[in-house]
């Protein structure tokens, strides 16, 4: 983990995001004034990850090595997500160059709280990633 001014760079990545949501905003300088909005709001420091898109790519890497037979095959039941797995969607945007931001959500009201903040600093791709469904929401 990487310390940014007041917040954390994450890595390795989480293997999935249970009770998160996730947003792709594309330069690390706009994502980082981003955590600073949700800590403002009342967000903890270890409820938001900040991941650049080069430490995304890494950390999947890392995980694609030592992944188990039972993680593979969890790996085939959420490629059936109607876009494919949502890692790839990040994977992309990472290759891009953007950044991944993840907020892990207590309650189920946080959810749109989280989102408007993220979309004043132009997030997309915004995913909330519950035990049952994977939520698209508006940027």
């Amino acid at each position: 983990m990487t310390q940014g001014a007041d917040f954390q760079h994450t890595r390795p990545i989480p293997s999935y995001p249970l009770h998160r949501l996730v947003g792709v905003i594309d330069t690390l300088q706009e994502a980082e004034r981003a955590v600073r909005a949700l800590q403002d709001a009342g967000y903890h420091t270890q409820d938001i990850h900040l991941i650049s898109g080069q430490e995304f790519m890494a950390g999947v890497r890392e995980w694609e090595q030592q992944k188990s037979p039972l993680v593979k095959t969890v790996e085939i039941f959420l490629a059936s997500y109607d876009e494919g797995f949502p890692r790839d969607t990040y994977l992309h945007e990472a290759e891009q160059g953007h950044a991944i931001l993840s907020v892990r959500l207590s309650t189920s009201e946080q959810m749109n709280q989280v989102r408007d903040i993220l979309v004043n600093f132009h997030a997309h791709q915004i995913k909330c990633f519950g035990r049952w469904a994977i939520t698209d929401l508006p940027s």
